[in-house]
């Protein structure tokens, strides 16, 4: 794997054998996320799955790519990121990637409010779709208190456990019974679906629509 340096340069390709890809995105739906260390090699992996396997998202939503805190424009608004950007077009232009990008604002090292592809100057395609988290409504006041000035913790919160329920829960995407596409649509996420007792409501998709009592919905920038 080549280190950041390198990315912008195109030197150091990303190595993908092609005996995985194949293995983990047969049929045509891909249901089961498997997390992938930063947004930037994530453009890259689903770039070169795309290509090796173009049937994984021929006959509807074969993908779902979900990018958190990132900071794609960070490498992408290099003038050497040549090959990054083109692949970041590709995954953008592909129909059956659903591709959901959630950012914060007290969160230093995201892009708070951008859409990555346009904010590069390539053709915009509907994807991402944008969230935004509100890590203060995420916490407890006194826990939030205590890491709101520590940048790296802050940002680590977004793959850290909830005190509360609300529409953004990075466990309840990756893990729950209910799919992130939903999740992302949904004006309440997950948190409006899931009872009391933490079972799943009878109508989920009704429920999350009505939200949680006193629950905020989020703020996309992007179309739901």
């Amino acid at each position: 794997m080549a280190p950041a340096i390198d990315w912008p340069h195109s030197r150091g390709p990303v190595t993908l054998p092609r005996r995985p890809v194949q293995s983990s995105c047969t049929g045509s739906s891909f249901s089961r996320p498997i997390p992938i260390l930063g947004a930037v090699l994530a453009i890259d992996v689903v770039h070169r799955a795309l290509g090796l396997e173009p049937l994984v998202v021929q006959n509807g939503p074969g993908l779902v790519l979900l990018t958190i805190g990132s900071s794609i424009p960070k490498v992408g608004l290099h003038p050497g990121a040549h090959r990054f950007r083109a692949a970041l077009a590709h995954v953008a232009a592909t129909a059956g990637v659903f591709w959901a990008e959630y950012q914060a604002l007290n969160d230093v090292m995201n892009f708070y409010k951008t859409d990555p592809v346009a904010a590069l100057g390539l053709p915009e395609t509907g994807r991402p779709v944008v969230r935004i988290v509100r890590f203060r409504e995420m916490l407890d006041p006194a826990r939030y208190r205590r890491i709101q000035r520590s940048f790296f913790r802050l940002h680590r919160q977004f793959v850290s456990a909830n005190d509360r329920r609300t529409p953004y829960d990075y466990f309840m995407l990756i893990c729950g019974p209910l799919s992130i596409e939903s999740q992302v649509h949904w004006p309440y996420g997950a948190a409006g679906a899931i009872g009391p007792d933490g079972a799943l409501l009878e109508n989920p998709q009704d429920a999350a629509r009505e939200g949680p009592p006193r629950a905020a919905a989020p703020s996309p920038i992007r179309g739901s």
